[in-house]
């Protein structure tokens, strides 16, 4: 974040989601081609996906596999993903959400150029930020996030139990979709398990898991559209940039005075 240069983001990623497109691989090198420019680097890996089914016998749920490209900067700093229902944008070198909203309409219109792909209708769009709160030598995470975000702590004070790690989870409605906060303390690792990909890996942007006790903040805001509008690259900007409204709001209001004074780089 451009006015914190100690901000505890480490991931981010924005995504916008549409009907299937049947053979995505005929279309990704095209995708390629426009984005060739800023983003050379290409990968290809299969992912796992779950379809439910609702009919007669209850719930069935499918598993199956999905292809996803990623195209990428030079560095790795910034890279496209793109499956046969979405679009994404994802990043550990966060600046600021009018950068990386830019970034996001450049590539959602170079797909929607690519020659006989054909997406005209969106189902939804999407933000997600990843922070680690891992406070300095003698501090301790109740000076960075405020008591009604740090999730239980042992009930006990005898000593018998000893906590290990955590959460809370929390959903709220805002004026233009679902906003969803979970807070991770002492987790098994960095990154929320369904975030943590093959490509994430291999960009280099999973985080060390700290030796100390350490916090992980995971907060996504969403729009869905149903019936689907009709598909509007600047529309999809706009939302990018309305949705990030009450996530800063909600990451501001988890946070103590101390902890913003320090991710500022004044304490």
């Amino acid at each position: 974040m451009a006015n914190m240069p100690k901000a505890p983001l480490v991931y981010m990623i924005g995504m916008v989601r549409f009907p299937k497109v049947p053979g995505m691989d005929r279309f990704a090198p095209g995708l390629h081609d426009a984005l060739r420019s800023g983003y050379p680097l290409s990968d290809e890996v299969a992912a796992q996906a779950v379809r439910a089914e609702i009919g007669p016998a209850g719930m069935q749920l499918e598993q199956f596999e999905t292809r996803v490209w990623q195209f990428s900067a030079p560095d790795k700093s910034f890279a496209f993903l793109l499956g046969d229902e979405f679009l994404g944008l994802h990043t550990a070198s966060y600046l600021d959400h009018q950068d990386f909203a830019y970034r996001f309409d450049t590539g959602l219109r170079a797909l929607l150029g690519v020659a006989g792909i054909g997406i005209e209708w969106v189902q939804s769009v999407g933000i997600r930020y990843i922070d680690l709160i891992v406070p300095r030598a003698g501090e301790t995470l109740t000076q960075y996030l405020r008591p009604q975000a740090l999730p239980m702590e042992s009930l006990t004070e005898d000593g018998l139990l000893e906590m290990r790690e955590s959460m809370s989870v929390a959903a709220y409605q805002s004026r233009i979709g679902n906003l969803r906060v979970q807070v991770l303390r002492n987790p098994p690792t960095t990154v929320p398990p369904e975030l943590d990909s093959p490509l994430v890996e291999k960009n280099g942007w999973k985080p060390v898991r700290p030796g100390v006790e350490f916090a992980v903040l995971d907060i996504d805001h969403g729009a869905r559209f149903d019936p689907p509008e009709p598909m509007d690259a600047e529309g999809i900007r706009g939302r990018l940039v309305d949705l990030r409204e009450a996530t800063s709001k909600l990451f501001f209001s988890l946070s103590t005075d101390f902890a913003l004074r320090v991710w500022k780089d004044e304490e």
